[in-house]
């Protein structure tokens, strides 16, 4: 679909891409038949099967144009910023639109019939530049609407309450059916408590305040929060940490959810909404039709072989085996490539080329494995690769330096004018508090562990730092003294209780100052190993 035109001349166009031809299925143009449409656009759009008979039309502001090309109906409310389809009032047949509008001579907010366009109810005449639908309080049957109107209305235009303090975005974040407001960089709940503060991070559009995208991208039903970093050199990623006893497929299984994940990158995105009534006393959601592609006879599995080491290659301890496999989908594209150590599964890699390193290995014999995933969910074992390591008895610790062996993301830059440190440079954050230094480690056994941090503080003043794994904070205040000049390094270190796992390892400044420079990260304890996500800097997913 290509859209043009909001205040004047409106155009839509409809294409397919079938077998490598770029085909025109059909134009609508407000110059062409289509007069009254001029004007009606909203800088978004929704796409939701209004009429129910299995394709989906393009609701785009105050009118909707059928799957045809054709004009399907127009209020003639004018154009607005904010607009919001899905089954708003249950206790209606069908969906409906929430949209407001701009200019002084039209509703300044209505609910409108999504098949038809007929008004349901509207407020009065007034240039209105936000508006939301969610269903935020559960007194009240169905989603709440807000904006230009007289405080939280319900879907059937009662008093509902007081109206929230933003009018901007929208996430479902805790463990409830209700929905959570999401206004610049925080999640609030409706009358309650901030549930989330995104430190560092910047949100869109100036006062629309939106992030760069709220979706269920990682399952559960329950939405992520996309925003960049306020360097602009990043994403960061955020996912609730409350448990829920609402259980349900993924969002992203509703037709219309996905599709409003679709088209998020049309002018100012608004946050999506399921086909079907998701909120306080829902019924049972709908069975997806869910098709797998290329399931069936045709799901061809991966091929993956180990392309180093050599079988029979020789290590002396302690030492560091990188392996690389070379793997590919002939029918779609490999997901993941995983490496084991007989039965131990040693880490993954689901970037291209796939490879891992493996660190502070024992003496003994070794039979390297790489398993390669589809994403038809086939997998492939490659052929083993044995290999030998000899020496001194191995080693128990690992050293983790940036941009080397498991180095994941720095909160400012990977600078290299100071002498005296190791690997290809160091990582200097940002001058302010929570700016911070990830890594990532997987460990065997739950126990005792030593993290320590090689340094540099140039200044007289002591730079402290907390200690986060997991999302949890283990180590309030680490100290970080001077250590003469900017090319003197030292070392400082913390005992911790690790659990078993791949645990992500974040050092955070605690003062405006910032972090010392730091040159990497050594684990000590019970066989620790580097997991590499060089190159996945937007993993920030302990930041909740």
């Amino acid at each position: 679909m290509m859209c043009r035109g909001y205040y004047t001349r409106t155009v839509l166009a409809a294409w397919n891409w079938r077998n490598s031809q770029l085909t025109n299925i059909w134009t609508f143009d407000s110059n062409a038949g289509y007069a009254a449409y001029a004007g009606q656009g909203n800088h978004n759009l929704s796409v939701a099967d209004v009429d129910q008979d299995g394709k989906d039309e393009i609701v785009y502001g105050a009118c909707c144009i059928n799957d045809n090309g054709a004009g399907l109906w127009n209020s003639g409310y004018g154009h607005g910023d904010a607009m919001h389809v899905s089954d708003i009032n249950p206790g209606r047949s069908g969906l409906e639109v929430w949209g407001i509008h701009e200019g002084t001579s039209t509703p300044g907010s209505a609910l409108l019939d999504a098949a038809t366009g007929a008004l349901i109810w509207k407020t009065a005449n007034a240039d209105v530049g936000r508006g939301v639908s969610a269903d935020l309080t559960g007194s009240y049957a169905g989603m709440e609407c807000w904006g230009g109107t007289s405080g939280l209305r319900s879907c059937t235009n009662a008093s509902a309450g007081s109206a929230p303090a933003s009018s901007n975005h929208l996430a479902w974040w805790d463990g409830d059916d209700l929905r959570e407001l999401l206004d610049g960089t925080s999640i609030t709940k409706y009358g309650g408590s901030t549930l989330l503060s995104a430190s560092g991070c910047a949100s869109n559009n100036g006062t629309k305040s939106n992030p760069a995208l709220t979706a269920d991208i990682l399952g559960d039903w329950r939405e992520e929060a996309i925003w960049r970093a306020s360097d602009n050199l990043s994403l960061r990623i955020y996912e609730t940490t409350t448990t829920t006893s609402r259980r349900m497929y993924t969002l992203m299984h509703d037709p219309q959810y996905r599709l409003s994940i679709a088209w998020q990158n049309v002018a100012y995105n608004q946050p999506p909404h399921t086909g079907f009534f998701f909120g306080s006393g829902m019924p049972a959601p709908p069975t997806p039709n869910i098709t797998l592609v290329g399931s069936g006879s045709s799901n061809s599995p991966p091929s993956v072989s180990i392309t180093s080491p050599a079988n029979g290659a020789s290590y002396t301890a302690p030492a560091a085996v990188t392996i690389n496999a070379n793997a590919s989908d002939s029918d779609g594209s490999v997901a993941r490539v995983e490496f084991y150590q007989g039965a131990t599964k040693l880490g993954e890699d689901a970037i291209p080329p796939y490879s891992y390193s493996w660190s502070g290995v024992a003496a003994g014999s070794y039979s390297l494995t790489a398993v390669a995933m589809d994403d038809d969910g086939a997998a492939t074992t490659s052929p083993a690769v044995g290999i030998t390591v000899t020496g001194g008895g191995g080693s128990t610790s690992i050293t983790i330096q940036e941009n080397t062996t498991g180095f994941c993301s720095v909160d400012g830059t990977i600078d290299s004018n100071n002498a005296g440190y190791t690997g290809t440079g160091f990582a200097n954050s940002n001058n302010a508090i929570g700016a911070g230094v990830d890594w990532r480690i997987s460990t065997p056994s739950s126990g005792t562990y030593t993290l320590a941090w090689r340094h540099a503080n140039g200044t007289t003043t002591n730079r402290t730092a907390k200690l986060i794994v997991g999302g949890t904070t283990l180590v309030s205040s680490i100290n970080f003294t001077g250590t003469g000049s900017w090319t003197t390094w030292a070392t400082v270190s913390a005992n911790v209780t690790l659990a078993a796992g791949t645990l992500d390892i974040r050092l955070e400044s605690t003062t405006s100052s910032g972090l010392s420079n730091i040159d990497y990260l050594m684990v000590t304890g019970n066989g620790p190993q580097a997991v590499n996500c060089t190159g996945k800097a937007s993993q920030r997913l302990d930041q909740t």
